[in-house]
């Protein structure tokens, strides 16, 4: 994989400055999070020693932002690494089982496919979240649900490359030796499955980043007092009126989506242009 390219330096570039963000969160921001100052309303960006301006409750916008980063990326990526469990378990089981199995297994995935997103989160959220939970529980319920729903697409990635590998002479060279199932789809089929699995991985992340946006647009996201950028550009869109029109609340976090976004997005496509031009014969393992 050519990870010299141009385009995979930048998004790296970008995604480490995010990253770095969320991390020293603590020490960048001015204020707390949740921090109230209702004679500090609505203020415009640098205003009283508010770089990014305040919101209906005097909250420091900036402080929100920095901490939004942390909620939104720990959300994608724990819920991105429940999906890649989820699905590439069961591509491997799929795809090696072959058969009936295989196909039972497939359906299945074709009855999840076609029914609605908001429907399946809804219905998640509601079995298993009382109304009374904590605002923590809330979260972890949304990570674990959008990536219970996310997990479909890697599972029929991953089982076609199994039914690919798994005539290959290294894979019947496993079995002659009495190697197990088990022992072959995670000792020698994983690995080589790996290049696919983190370019997929990458478009996935932005993917969830976009659901929880657009979950906590309709209330259903991160709750508060915890800011997610998708939930401070909706508070921020209730904020603009026929009377006034509060815009610093949509710009900055929008903005930070779609840096965030842009870098995940030339991630995945400059992993995925090196995967089609690496060398051809680099991809198998011994036994």
């Amino acid at each position: 994989m050519r990870i010299r390219r141009p385009t995979v330096l930048l998004s790296s570039a970008l995604l480490i400055a995010v990253s770095a963000t969320a991390i020293f969160a603590p020490a960048l921001a001015t204020h707390h999070f949740a921090e109230q100052d209702l004679s500090a309303q609505y203020l415009p960006p640098g205003e009283r020693g508010h770089l990014l301006g305040t919101d209906l409750q005097g909250r420091d916008l900036f402080s929100r932002t920095i901490y939004g980063a942390r909620v939104s990326l720990l959300v994608a990526a724990a819920a991105t690494l429940v999906s890649l469990l989820i699905g590439v378990t069961y591509g491997l089981i799929s795809g090696y089982a072959g058969g009936r199995v295989d196909s039972l297994m497939m359906r299945a995935v074709d009855v999840l496919y076609s029914l609605p997103f908001l429907f399946l989160v809804i219905l998640i959220m509601t079995l298993f979240l009382s109304p009374r939970a904590e605002p923590a529980a809330r979260v972890l319920v949304l990570l674990l649900v959008l990536g219970a729903v996310q997990w479909l697409t890697m599972a029929r990635i991953v089982r076609g490359q199994v039914l690919s590998e798994k005539t290959r002479e290294y894979v019947q060279a496993a079995r002659a030796l009495g190697v197990g199932p088990v022992r072959i789809l995670f000792r020698h089929l994983l690995p080589n499955l790996t290049g696919i699995i983190l370019t997929y991985a990458a478009l996935t992340v932005p993917r969830i980043m976009l659901q929880e946006a657009f979950l906590s647009f309709l209330g259903l996201g991160v709750p508060e007092p915890y800011p997610s950028w998708g939930r401070l550009a909706a508070d921020g869109v209730r904020a603009i009126t026929p009377v006034a029109s509060h815009w610093w609340l949509v710009l900055f976090p929008s903005l930070m989506i779609t840096i965030t976004l842009f870098a995940l997005n030339l991630l995945g496509d400059g992993l995925a242009r090196g995967r089609r031009t690496g060398p051809a014969g680099s991809r198998k393992r011994g036994i």
